[in-house]
């Protein structure tokens, strides 16, 4: 379009009077206007250069260079127009692609314009009243530097017109002369006769000029270029011939434009035109800056492209309204094709993208053109030029909204990130197969523990089976030795099970309340006896604040304080040892210390004492025993706890274990009823068992425990298969259902027997001692769990929960068995205190001297009706009985605590004697320990 003249303003009218004032509308020609527009011309490279005027409804030219017969146009057509709207250099390259000029008969028509550059004329107070511009008929684009020269000769212009108006006597040398001091580049005016006729004191100073050449009335241009092929300005070779061909030159000049490095270092731009009758000017300009920071910005930008290659990064632009979408060149290299820049379309792209990915693609995308997020990021595929696929990240924002908040222009990077993708899915499938591995590692750790508990059952059955005969007492030592043995061993795997467990992520811990107080009270009261055994001091600090009821597992806090103290007296000689508990900071954290003074930790090895099979010494294997697996268990028990362990020791003073735990507080547990009593046996028939076990040894093992418990009707069958026959014939009562056997195993047998409508309890049996083992029972039907070896006591326990409900006699002593057989063994004391032989000795000899003054406390308490000391005698002698593991003496003091603590004074007077009894059982079953 041409163009439109603006309606009438405040501003316009303003603008017309101050160009009214200037009396400068329709004057001749002028050498200063004309001579600006020639420097305008030199330095923009330019054929046209105009000082335009805008008029009501004209553009008057005052200065004219290269329209010259054309004085005036049509404001509406005017470029400068538009020029005189800003305060800034106004640039059209082509005007045959910019909408407001493409149809003007300027660009359609003579002369031609393509390119335009206008600088607005603005006076003193405000008003633009023209420009100065330089046209082109090609396109081109100004450099910086060009763009403010023009404006600075815009100012130029003003300050003329401005000179003009005040002082129209103002001679024209005076006026050029000024005009030259304040033009922003070095200025030099050559006659015909190659004279220097003007310049400014830029010239001299640019081309570092000496005064001598100037003291002449008429310096010549040969001294100039002389002096400079002197110093070598125009590169080796002979002088004379030099000077001779610029000269010749110079005679018959043409607009030059060349840019010239002097041995300085400086870079000048000269511009050069000639001028009507001969002669020329020429303009200089330093541009040393401006090609500085043209090749700070190539270098830049080639340490982009750099940076883009290494790191698979391709770059784009969004037009929204469009749908254009430009790449830079790594992306057309990426897709396999030659390595330039490329403008597609964004469906074109998303074609690209599998149909399965494009909604998750189309979704982010969609989320930022909405407004509803301020970036854009995904990674899917793309499809390569030869049909393969490869996996980019994609992200972007957008970088200009309209005022409704509209996106206009998004821009971001593509990342190639296969490589990352492949590493993903090696890391997935090394992963994959360290689960595989850890599986197999755990399958493995189950069968070994089946394979060995096999064998291992028959030998601790059998030797506590021994035990309960009349043995002569050389007899009863080997069957002991063996037994302990036997304990030590099972010790030993149900650690390696536990450390499998752990790493395996599998232990299951429970979350029980218990009382923490007792809890350490009999862990304190075994140790104490062991240290008094040893001359060591042992102490018990709880710290105010410590809470007596809290929630956790206490039997994995039991293993982790037993571990850290018997360490401590195993290394401890002289001194003394400490267990501390107080909070660690404002939460549940309780924090348990044990301190020694033995021979302490060497630093160099300190670091990986907590690593499974690692002890500070080899030496102490031999010396102190053990398998340097209690410390990696614990480490793990501590982590898995939520908590944490550390060490602090010095070789030769003593060692401090440290170990966090987050166990909170609870409600204070209630009381034992004191209705409650242990179940009486039932009466009626005897209780019919059915025994399913494949081993002829295992199944010694079991008849002879269930036949010392006093049940002795018992079938046995060697398969699943002989096992739900059984049952489908009748008359069984309880199934002890061995899980792993021929022909049927026991967990399709327990699903056969309930899938035809058997209720009857069904306790599994099975060597691999796990969780997962007992959720695997449970699933199948079974209703309890017992692993081998088998301990008596819990084969009893087993049968008494589960056959409560079957109207049963009570079992009858064994005919085999003595019939003062002790409900007490060695056996059962060692695996309580984790198989220290030597602990046994000491916790022994310790029980026998104040468990029965115990009881002669407690006796006292009774006769004198002080149920609070009475309470504390049968509690104290309740733990240790625990202690050594003689259950029912313990289980038989915590029923009288309980009456003591509801003051039921006649009642614990009524059962006193059973306590007596039960305390000389064991005391003389443990004579021969």
């Amino acid at each position: 379009m041409s163009g439109t003249v603006p309606a009438p303003t405040d501003f316009e009218q303003r603008r017309l009077s101050r160009l009214r004032l200037l009396n400068v509308l329709d004057t001749p020609p002028e050498p200063v206007f004309d001579a600006l527009v020639r420097i305008a011309a030199s330095i923009c490279g330019t054929p046209i250069a105009l000082v335009s005027l805008i008029d009501t409804d004209r553009q008057w030219f005052k200065a004219n260079l290269g329209l010259e017969g054309t004085p005036e146009t049509p404001r509406a057509v005017a470029f400068c127009d538009h020029t005189i709207r800003g305060d800034e250099v106004m640039e059209i390259g082509d005007a045959t692609t910019d909408a407001r000029f493409r149809e003007n008969p300027l660009v359609t028509g003579d002369p031609n314009i393509r390119f335009y550059a206008g600088a607005p004329i603005v006076m003193p107070t405000g008003e633009r009243v023209g420009s100065l511009c330089v046209i082109d008929r090609e396109p081109r684009e100004l450099s910086p530097s060009q763009r403010r020269n023009l404006a600075d000769l815009a100012v130029v212009v003003q300050w003329a017109l401005t000179r003009r108006e005040r002082n129209h006597d103002l001679t024209v040398v005076e006026l050029l002369s000024s005009v030259l001091e304040n033009i922003p580049c070095g200025v030099a005016v050559f006659d015909a006769g190659l004279r220097l006729t003007a310049h400014n004191r830029q010239f001299p100073q640019l081309l570092d000029f000496p005064e001598s050449l100037f003291s002449s009335s008429e310096p010549r241009f040969e001294d100039f270029i002389r002096y400079n092929a002197q110093r070598g300005e125009f590169g080796p070779g002979d002088v004379d011939t030099i000077v001779g061909d610029i000269v010749k030159w110079a005679r018959d000049p043409a607009p030059h434009h060349t840019q010239r490095t002097r041995p300085g270092g400086a870079t000048l731009e000269i511009r050069g035109a000639p001028m009507p009758g001969g002669g020329f000017v020429n303009t200089y300009i330093d541009v040393s800056p401006a090609k500085a920071a043209e090749l700070a910005l190539r270098e830049s930008e080639e340490r982009q492209a750099r940076a883009l290659d290494a790191s698979r990064l391709a770059l784009w632009d969004l037009h929204v309204a469009s749908g254009k979408l430009y790449l830079s060149a790594n992306w057309s290299e990426m897709l396999g094709g030659a390595k330039e820049s490329m403008v597609t379309t964004l469906q074109a792209l998303m074609a690209r993208v599998p149909p399965e990915e494009q909604e998750l693609v189309s979704q982010a995308f969609g989320a930022v053109l909405k407004g509803t997020r301020d970036t854009y990021s995904v990674e899917h595929r793309v499809t390569r030029d030869d049909g393969s696929t490869w996996w980019i990240r994609s992200e972007g924002k957008v970088t200009q909204r309209d005022a409704q908040g509209r996106a206009l222009q998004m821009t971001g990077t593509n990342q190639d990130i296969s490589a990352r993708k492949a590493i993903d899915a090696e890391l997935e499938q090394a992963r994959l197969a360290a689960e595989e591995a850890n599986r197999a590692k755990t399958d493995f750790l189950h069968n070994v523990s089946h394979e060995i508990r096999t064998p291992l059952n028959g030998v601790i059955g059998m030797t506590r089976m021994l035990l309960s005969e009349n043995l002569t007492p050389r007899q009863r030592q080997y069957a002991e030795l063996a037994n302990t043995s036997a304990s030590s061993l099972l010790g030993l795997i149900n650690d390696l099970l536990d450390l499998g467990k752990i790493e395996a992520g599998k232990l299951e811990l429970e979350e029980v309340s218990f009382d923490l107080h007792a809890l350490l009270g009999e862990v304190g009261q075994l140790y104490r006896l062991s240290a008094r055994e040893k001359d060591l001091a042992f102490s018990l600090d709880i710290a105010p604040g410590v809470p007596a009821q809290v929630t956790g597992d206490s039997g994995r806090l039991r293993q982790i304080l037993n571990n850290f103290l018997s360490n401590a007296l195993k290394f401890t000689a002289a001194g003394g040892v400490a267990l501390g508990v107080a909070r660690a900071g404002s939460g549940a954290m309780l924090r348990f210390t044990v301190s020694d003074t033995g021979v302490g930790i060497p630093a160099a090895v300190q670091h990986k004492l907590f690593d499974r099979f690692t002890q500070a010494d080899t030496s102490t294997t031999r010396k102190y025993g053990g398998t340097g697996l209690g410390l990696a268990i614990v480490k793990r028990l501590c982590e898995q706890m939520g908590g944490s362990v550390r060490l602090d020791s010095s070789e030769g003073r003593g060692s401090t274990f440290t170990c966090d735990l987050p166990l909170a507080a609870a409600a204070a547990a209630q009381s034992l009823p004191a209705a409650a009593r242990p179940l009486e046996p039932p009466t009626g028939r005897a209780l019919r068992i059915l025994l399913a076990e494949d081993n002829p040894t295992n199944q010694l093992v079991a008849q002879g425990m269930l036949a010392l418990a006093g049940y002795h009707d018992v079938t046995t069958v060697e398969d699943g298969q002989q096992a739900v026959a059984a049952v489908e014939r009748g008359g069984i009562d309880i199934v002890f259902m061995d899980c792993r056997m021929p022909r049927l195993d026991g967990y399709e047998a327990t699903t056969r027997l309930r899938e035809a409508g058997h209720t009857l309890p069904i306790i599994a049996l099975t060597a691999n001692a796990t969780a997962d083992e007992r959720e695997r029972c449970l699933a199948h039907g079974m209703n309890d769990f017992l692993s081998k070896p088998i301990d008596e006591a819990k084969l009893a326990d087993a049968i008494a929960r589960w056959a409560s409900g079957t109207p049963v006699a009570a079992p009858t002593p064994s005919p085999e068995a003595p019939a003062s057989r002790a409900p007490f063994s060695r056996a059962a004391a060692l695996e309580q205190l984790s198989g220290d032989e030597e602990l046994l000795a000491v916790v022994l000899a310790s029980f026998r001297q104040h468990g029965p003054a115990l009881l002669t406390k407690a006796s006292e308490a009774l006769a004198a009706q002080d149920a609070k000391a009475l309470h504390r005698h049968l509690h104290s002698l309740k733990g240790s009985a625990g202690t050594l593991g003689a259950k029912s003496l313990a289980d038989l003091a915590k029923a009288l605590e309980a009456l003591a603590a509801d003051g039921r004074m006649n009642d614990v007077q009524a059962r006193l004697g059973e306590l007596e009894s039960a305390l000389a059982d064991f005391l003389g079953a443990a004579a021969s320990w």
